[in-house]
């Protein structure tokens, strides 16, 4: 049975940055990362758990008006163009042969906060691009009432590397909601990953 608990900060610091990039913690000094650990391992099932112990706030001027860029150590930006620039958590686990993977949130607990808008991505740069010469684009997300990234947590498609078999599975600590400008925290999750014989993809 999924839990999941609800902390609302009624205190909006984030939409009153002074600085230029802040460390907001969640019960851990300054650049610790995102703690992933597999807390159970069988050919039945694995139990995963993700826990924030903070992450960093970095404020973004555009046109005169106040953004916000959310990171977070041991995490990398999702990098949808136009979209809120928020990170993910991706890992792999190993998985047995031949079998299907399903999942559940068995625990979520959620932090809510009021921030100043999250600015959007500008996307997968290469190299020989400069980021400060690509212009901030708005998708029409921007002006919906709806949460981004959607999924809290997803099963990528299985691989073959050497003798094992592997998943990767991502998850998405944030989620941004424009027509309120809530940000979502998903300060620890618990999920448990289930296998099945059948249907199998590599």
């Amino acid at each position: 049975m999924r839990k999941v608990m609800f902390a609302v900060l009624a205190l909006a610091f984030l939409s009153s940055l002074a600085g230029a990039t802040r460390w907001i913690s969640l019960g851990g000094p300054e650049g610790t990362p995102v703690e992933v650990k597999v807390l159970e391992s069988s050919e039945q099932a694995t139990l995963l758990s993700f826990d924030l112990k903070g992450y960093y706030v970095d404020e973004v001027v555009l046109n005169g008006n106040k953004y916000v860029r959310i990171a977070l150590p041991g995490a990398t930006p999702i990098l949808e163009k136009g979209m809120p620039d928020l990170p993910k958590v991706a890992r792999s686990i190993v998985i047995p042969d031949d079998a299907s993977a399903s999942f559940s949130i068995e625990e979520d607990r959620v932090l809510e906060v009021k921030t100043a808008p999250v600015i959007p991505s500008k996307g997968h740069l290469t190299r020989d691009i400069d980021p400060a010469s690509v212009p901030y684009e708005f998708s029409d997300f921007y002006d919906g009432d709806s949460y981004y990234p959607e999924a809290v947590f997803s099963l990528g498609t299985p691989y073959i590397l050497r003798d094992f078999r592997g998943m990767v599975v991502r998850f998405n600590p944030f989620q941004y909601n424009p027509s309120d400008n809530t940000l979502r925290i998903h300060r620890h999750l618990l999920v448990e990953v289930r296998y099945s014989k059948g249907g199998s993809v590599n």
